[in-house]
């Protein structure tokens, strides 16, 4: 709508042939937000590590969804709780750092420690979306 109105308006000319075009008003809703108290019986039904990991990176970092799953190994400082990506590209976020607390520390330590593959991203995920998530933890989602 506002390209159309833009072109009649700016390179045509035409002003009165776009001044009845209004954009719909669409009423404000607010986010459901869940409360700590959600959040942490999701947390109690994670089954492993690497959940627990992904959960707390998301919740202590403040990242967005595409900068948590492109981490890699090389992107963490355990011992400082940093993250410092080296890859990022962005154009919203020139360069950048952010932090984790404890807990995560703890679960990324634990989650580390356990890996078995060779694969530099920090949370290698499965072809499927959901993983193997059961559908009482899909609920909250």
């Amino acid at each position: 709508m506002a390209a159309i109105k833009r072109f009649f308006r700016d390179f045509l000319g035409r002003q009165e042939v776009v001044e009845g075009l209004r954009f719909p008003k669409y009423p404000f809703e607010p986010k459901k937000v869940p409360s700590k108290e959600q959040l942490q019986e999701f947390y109690k039904l994670l089954e492993d590590d690497k959940e627990r990991a992904l959960f707390l990176m998301f919740a202590t970092t403040g990242l967005r969804r595409s900068e948590v799953l492109n981490l890699k190994i090389e992107d963490i400082d355990i011992e400082k709780r940093m993250v410092i990506p080296k890859s990022h590209r962005g154009r919203t976020k020139r360069a950048w750092v952010s932090f984790f607390n404890e807990e995560c520390q703890e679960v990324l330590k634990r989650y580390l420690a356990s890996r078995n593959d060779k694969n530099p991203k920090l949370f290698p995920l499965a072809e499927k979306p959901y993983g193997k998530f059961s559908e009482k933890r899909m609920a909250y989602i």
